[in-house]
């Protein structure tokens, strides 16, 4: 892990130590919509830490207020008790609340399907802090009407239910199929939907397969295809670059290609992400075979549960067994345990190396318990990363402390040490510190954000970022913490 953000004072410190864009760290993942437990099993078994899970309305609301949600408390309990963090799609409508029209289209009454996802996310709050909102809407056989319906009747209401329910949870979105048909190109789609609700999306994910392999995905990610903008360059163009980006499906389907070529895919896609750091997170799919053989057969994992070629690429990949002979581009790099780099996409942290080693440097090296913040933010980081995996206030709080820190470095440059801290600032860092101490924490963790808090509301407002490293650590330090 890259060493490389520092605070510089008590409460500055803690606007650089929020990190995370999932509750896992980890990039791999699996789609494995409401599969068996001993499937599930197997991607514990491969060190797959995310699924993608489907909330089918018209399976949990087959008649309208006859909920029945025993096998999504299933995969949501196994998924707790084995270490997975969830992805979940809230989809398709019943037959009742649109007049068979069917599952591709919306309900007649907007009021049924935010019904639905609020009773959906009030009783899983607790468990899924990541929520999807319907599955590839250009796709006609998944919805019909079109883009501004589905905004309007599908979009709006559903965010609007899961920020009521938990203010907290990311919304990750609008999971695209890469279709360039009419009136199903994807990059109108994306651009409408990012104009109008993109306020809404904390994660941006997208859908890309391309029977290739793995260096055409990227390069349709990255590069284009001609009179078609590449979905990284859409995205920059809209205002999105600093999003996080998940691929939240790709796969190759061994009806087609042999299995030892989807294998190699894999393996090549992965390698690609690696080297790039980029996309934060990639959802193969599927996680095993439909039952029925004369469905596309996508999974790792045959529909009788044994394991492809392709498992075990992804397993080993995991595990290390494929070593990665690429140079870090970042340099500095050592083991301690820093996650602040995670909670900024791999498109916009060129920019913050440079700032924030040249910030831990000086704090370390030239500022008078520099030190003991060092420690303090090594010790504490797995815990603050927690808390701001599992809130997205928390998340997006961090991210704008951290640029607003890099923004205060650049402009009084060479006297940001000495200079005052603007009042907004300091009230930034207030809030975010309220809503954390509201969370589970260590109790030592918790004196510490206090006593950071507490600072925010009785110093002077002179206070230049050298003087509340001194006060803190006068106040805090040698008061509550042994070490």
């Amino acid at each position: 892990m890259k060493r490389f953000i520092f605070a510089c004072c008590g409460w500055l410190w803690v606007a650089l130590v929020l990190s995370g864009a999932g509750v896992s760290f980890s990039p791999y993942g699996v789609n494995a919509h409401l599969a068996d437990n001993a499937t599930l099993t197997r991607a514990v078994e491969a060190g797959i830490h995310w699924i993608r899970i489907d909330i089918d309305w018209r399976s949990c609301e087959p008649r309208k207020g006859e909920f029945r949600f025993a096998d999504v408390d299933r995969v949501v309990d196994f998924a707790k008790n084995h270490g997975l963090s969830l992805l979940a799609v809230l989809a398709y409508t019943p037959d009742w609340a649109n007049g068979g029209k069917g599952p591709n289209y919306p309900a007649d009454h907007s009021s049924d399907w935010s019904r639905f996802v609020s009773v959906t996310v009030q009783r899983y709050r607790q468990k899924i802090k990541y929520w999807s909102i319907w599955n590839e809407p250009n796709v006609p056989d998944f919805f019909f009407p079109g883009k501004d319906v589905f905004v309007s009747q599908v979009w709006k209401p559903a965010a609007a239910a899961i920020r009521k329910q938990d203010p907290g949870a990311f919304i990750v979105g609008p999971d695209l199929a890469h279709w360039t048909t009419t009136n199903q190109e994807w990059f109108l789609w994306l651009k409408y939907i990012l104009v109008s609700v993109g306020e809404e999306i904390d994660i941006v994910s997208h859908h890309l397969y391309d029977s290739r392999g793995g260096q055409y995905v990227f390069e349709l990610l990255e590069s284009g295809e001609p009179l078609i903008p590449a979905v990284k360059d859409l995205l920059s163009d809209l205002g999105f670059a600093e999003h996080p980006f998940w691929l939240t499906e790709t796969g190759w389907n061994t009806l087609t290609f042999s299995e030892d070529m989807q294998a190699g895919n894999y393996l090549e896609t992965l390698q690609l992400r690696r080297s790039r750091d980029y996309p934060d997170k990639v959802f193969f799919y599927e996680l095993r075979d439909d039952k029925n053989p004369e469905v596309s057969s996508w999974g790792i994992l045959r529909n009788d549960g044994t394991r492809k070629p392709a498992f075990h690429v992804y397993k080993n990949f995991i595990n290390g067994d494929y070593p990665n002979d690429d140079p870090d581009p970042i340099p500095e790099k050592d083991a301690g345990d820093c996650y602040a780099e995670r909670l900024i996409p791999t498109t916009a942290q060129s920019g913050l190396f440079a700032p924030l080693r040249r910030l831990r440097r000086d704090l370390v090296q030239g500022v008078p318990g520099g030190r003991f913040w060092a420690d303090a933010y090594f010790r504490w980081s797995r815990d603050l990363a927690r808390i701001s995996l599992e809130d997205s206030r928390l998340f997006h709080g961090g991210v704008r402390l951290i640029a607003r820190t890099v923004r205060l470095m650049a402009r009084q440059e060479g006297n940001f040490w000495t200079s005052p801290l603007p009042e907004d600032f300091v009230r930034m860092v207030r809030k975010w510190l309220h809503l954390a101490l509201k969370k589970p924490l260590h109790p030592e963790l918790r004196r510490l954000l206090r006593s950071a808090e507490k600072l925010t509301r009785l110093l002077p407002e002179e206070l230049t970022p050298l003087k509340v490293v001194r006060h803190h650590h006068f106040l805090y330090a040698r008061k509550h913490l042994s070490w």
